[in-house]
């Protein structure tokens, strides 16, 4: 996982939320594990970790909560100074976390695929 600061906007198919500045973005990846046989490595098991876009909405009414936490199958576009960050076929998953002294709620997307770095 890696913090990305600066965040300018993030859009979740038509929706454009109003978002805090950072985010945390799991670019996706399989992960290979060595298996161990009687004489030795036998082969490697192989997990697949889905595309992760993690950031906080600002509750300024822009976008109902309800609408994002029903997402499927869209693509998230994250804008920041290191780059544009895409996640397609993505929903919502996890709890929707309200922060009642900043006004922020934290959400997260997952999707099947990388997220990409453009």
């Amino acid at each position: 996982m890696s913090l990305i600061g600066g965040v300018k906007s993030v859009r979740i198919g038509s929706h454009l939320p109003s978002v805090g500045d950072s985010a945390d973005i799991t670019m996706g990846s399989k992960t290979r594990t060595s298996e161990l046989g009687l004489t030795g490595v036998a082969g490697q098991s192989e997990v697949h970790r889905p595309g992760r876009i993690e950031f906080e909405l600002i509750d300024d009414g822009a976008v109902s909560i309800d609408t994002l936490t029903e997402i499927t199958d869209e693509t998230v576009t994250l804008v920041a100074p290191s780059g544009t960050f895409v996640l397609r076929n993505a929903a919502q998953v996890e709890d929707v976390v309200l922060n009642q002294a900043t006004g922020r709620y934290s959400i997260v997307f997952e999707g099947p695929d990388k997220v990409r770095r453009f």
